[in-house]
């Protein structure tokens, strides 16, 4: 399908896996050339192009296809620049094998991923997935019994002292509904004149997309703001 606005950009990204081939190739084409127009979102749309490159290659070289011929033909882009938005850390690989198989032991995820060992062993450690198990599924794929480890006694944890509860300043909560109320009003009329704007002006593809982009970036913002100050 033709990937015209931002809402049909979103619907193919997120259907990656199935949608047709060459949507999937312009939904990066897009994402690239959007990360080379923005600074400030150049990470996140470099991030998902990537990932998008990697499912991409995935499902061409399992449909018989040659990867860098498909490539050349729907990306200007030089091979090293494709190689490099497509490279995974070691790190997450492991993590990712780890996930989908706990229960294999770390010698046989290292013989199917090619990452070492000790870099599983880090990943296992670090995701929490280092919990006893019954058995683990080493590389010769018979299952064996894990030795037992011993758990450290637990320190006695000391009781915390009552806190006296912070004092309230009245000025800051006079500037909290300050910006609560310059927020709401001034995001309610912004989008009122576009709104207005948008119903009584005869616009181009180019123009639509580029105020759809702006809102769409100015609310990703906002939530980013409140996630921070949320310590979310």
């Amino acid at each position: 399908m033709p990937i015209s606005n931002v809402v049909e950009l979103k619907q193919v990204v997120s259907r990656c896996e199935t949608a047709p081939l060459r949507d999937v190739a312009k939904a990066i084409h897009i994402k690239l050339n959007l990360a080379d127009q923005n600074d400030n979102e150049a990470r996140n749309h470099r991030r998902e192009a990537g990932e998008m490159l990697v499912t991409l290659r995935k499902r061409v070289e399992a449909d018989g296809q040659d990867w860098w011929k498909f490539a050349k033909d729907y990306f200007d882009r030089t091979r090293k620049e494709l190689e490099k938005l497509m490279y995974v850390p070691a790190s997450k690989v492991a993590k990712a094998a780890i996930e989908a198989n706990p229960q294999k032991s770390n010698r046989a995820i290292a013989a199917e991923t090619g990452v070492s060992k000790d870099t599983i062993r880090r990943a296992r450690e670090a995701t929490g997935a280092n919990a006893p198990v019954e058995k683990r599924v080493g590389k010769d794929g018979k299952a064996r019994k894990m030795p037992e480890h011993e758990q450290p006694a637990k320190a006695a944890q000391p009781v915390a002292e009552p806190r006296e509860p912070p004092k309230i300043d009245m000025n800051v909560i006079k500037q909290a509904g300050a910006f609560h109320t310059e927020l709401t009003k001034y995001t309610q009329e912004f989008c009122a004149r576009v709104k207005s704007w948008h119903a009584t002006n005869k616009i181009d593809e180019e123009s639509h997309y580029c105020v759809v982009q702006a809102l769409e970036m100015a609310s990703m913002r906002l939530q980013q703001a409140a996630q921070d100050i949320d310590d979310r």
